[in-house]
């Protein structure tokens, strides 16, 4: 059955964690769901659909709380990841009229969220350290044609959790040979042949912030 209003539960027993949408075709209204979520996961599913977001790791997540060992799971502080779940995860949901657009059902939910939390998240600009690519002093060593453009290049490289961000300041368009690297120092060293260069600088990024 449909809920009358937004529901707010904790962890539910013997249930799959799940995101979700149905559409109720016949009473023309659509349902958001969220099942045994973390709270952090819960405001990125609804965030990500109102903005166009980064890959969100640690260093874009800011949890300024007495609390913040409920929001985020730490492998070496906590034992397992199931137990620290059913103490902090939560279910959700929404019915809304078919009529609201996407994006709409989700600014509610995430105000929903806060007040139902006592919380307040945003999305700000914060300093942050990051990895910043810029361009070479010479053209490169190598030039390859089959590379990667920059712009994916840089994508698919701050997909790594255990970096920081990485930000593209570079103004030209060379390719980069794709190759494994594992530190700073090996991913600064396979740029410079492509003519880039890398170096480590604060800058002002787009976080996620979770408050009391």
């Amino acid at each position: 059955p449909l809920a009358p209003f937004p529901l707010l539960t904790g962890f539910i027993s013997d249930a799959d964690t799940k995101f979700g949408t149905n559409v109720d075709r016949d009473s023309l209204s659509v349902r958001e769901y969220m099942i045994n979520v973390p709270v952090i996961s819960a405001y990125m599913y609804a965030y990500g659909k109102v903005f166009k977001l980064p890959y969100m790791k640690a260093e874009r997540i800011i949890i300024e709380s007495n609390h913040a060992d409920k929001y985020r799971f730490h492998p070496n502080r906590d034992s397992y990841e199931e137990s620290w779940k059913m103490e902090n995860a939560i279910s959700y949901e929404a019915v809304f009229k078919k009529s609201v657009a996407g994006k709409d059902r989700m600014n509610r939910i995430i105000k929903d969220l806060d007040n139902k939390l006592n919380l307040f998240s945003s999305i700000e600009k914060r300093l942050v350290d990051c990895w910043i690519v810029i361009n070479g002093k010479g053209k490169g060593s190598i030039v390859h044609e089959n590379g990667q453009p920059i712009k994916d290049f840089v994508f698919m490289a701050d997909l790594d959790p255990n970096i920081p961000p990485i930000v593209n300041e570079s103004t030209i368009h060379l390719k980069v040979q794709v190759k494994a690297w594992s530190s700073f120092d090996d991913l600064r060293m396979l740029l410079i042949a492509s003519g880039y260069d890398l170096k480590k600088e604060k800058r002002e990024i787009d976080v996620f912030v979770l408050r009391d």
